[in-house]
């Protein structure tokens, strides 16, 4: 068989089974548009499949691509609700945007960056790392801990230490 018979057995088992596939990916979405979009990206990423390889058998071959997308869908969108505060108030972002930082005002977070940056070099390198982790990558204490080959414990300690650090060198410039 060549690519394009390959891809034309892909395109007619995705047609047989489209509704399935739509069923499917939806019980997993539970959002029938996003199913929509997974079947999109499920029948371009198997007719590319087809083109380079032989598919055995179509059918799991797309349902599984179709789950597989789904339960990727599933885990982002679990992600963004527990970390990304999506429910913000319309008027919180309107007078967000309304405000306009006055010379003053960024003069002043421009000084506190620079203490704050100044804070963070005169830490040693591992305590530094740890907080840099902490705060601006949002790493898990855990992450932190496997990166710098430490105990869950001295990550703790480490953030702990640089964040007091950094409290006090601002409290100080005040």
């Amino acid at each position: 068989m060549d690519a394009v018979s390959h891809a034309e057995t892909i395109e007619v088992a995705y047609q047989n089974s489209r509704s399935e596939l739509l069923k499917y990916a939806t019980a997993i979405t539970g959002d029938r548009q996003q199913a929509e979009d997974i079947l999109q990206d499920a029948w371009l990423r198997c007719t590319a499949a087809a083109v380079s390889e032989q598919i055995r058998e179509p059918i799991r071959f797309l349902f599984r691509v179709v789950r597989n997308l789904a339960l990727d869908y599933r885990r982002r969108r679990t992600y963004e609700k527990r970390y990304i505060n999506v429910e913000v108030d319309e008027r919180v972002i309107d007078a967000a945007r309304a405000h306009e930082a006055s010379p003053e005002d960024a003069a002043i977070s421009t000084q506190e960056i620079r203490m704050l940056m100044t804070a963070l070099s005169e830490l040693d390198h591992r305590t530094r790392m740890a907080v840099e982790m902490h705060r601006f990558e949002n790493a898990k204490l855990r992450e932190i801990a496997e990166t710098l080959g430490v105990s869950l414990t001295m990550a703790h300690n480490l953030v702990a230490e640089g964040l007091r650090h950094c409290r006090n060198h601002l409290r100080r410039a005040d």
